[in-house]
């Protein structure tokens, strides 16, 4: 597991350890990660591939200036070398309860789990665009 620094502005810095990814697509990959403090704490990190790092910076500095009950929670940003940057949000209760109590029993490959973590940054990444464009 690797162990990483998330911050955001007004926010106290945490640190998580990286899990296993649970969804990949063309621009980016979606894991699960855990509180370093608290490992019951899951939450989801989208990381961009190469090349796609400037929309995952987009996404970043809009998410710090939304806080709405209608959009998933954005926890900060994470740079450690070698991954580049990382996006932390809550993960939703849906998805915990599609993992059960074995959160290690699905695949990477689980075409529910995949849509459904990739619907969560869309949703985000939609959200974002439509408040940049009013």
């Amino acid at each position: 597991m690797t162990r990483v620094s998330f911050e955001r502005p007004g926010a106290a810095p945490f640190e998580a350890d990286l899990g296993r990814v649970i969804a990949e697509g063309g621009g980016g990959v979606v894991q699960e990660a855990a509180w370093a403090e608290d490992a019951s704490k899951k939450f989801i990190v989208k990381r961009a591939r190469a090349g796609r790092e400037a929309l995952l910076d987009y996404e970043r500095r809009t998410c710090e200036q939304l806080e709405h009950p209608s959009i998933i929670r954005y926890l900060g940003v994470a740079t450690p070398e070698g991954l580049g940057p990382l996006l932390a949000f809550e993960a939703l209760d849906q998805l915990s309860k599609h993992w059960g109590e074995d959160r290690y029993a699905h695949e990477a490959t689980d075409p529910d789990l995949s849509s459904l973590a990739m619907s969560i940054v869309t949703l985000v990444t939609v959200k974002s665009r439509s408040f940049k464009n009013g």
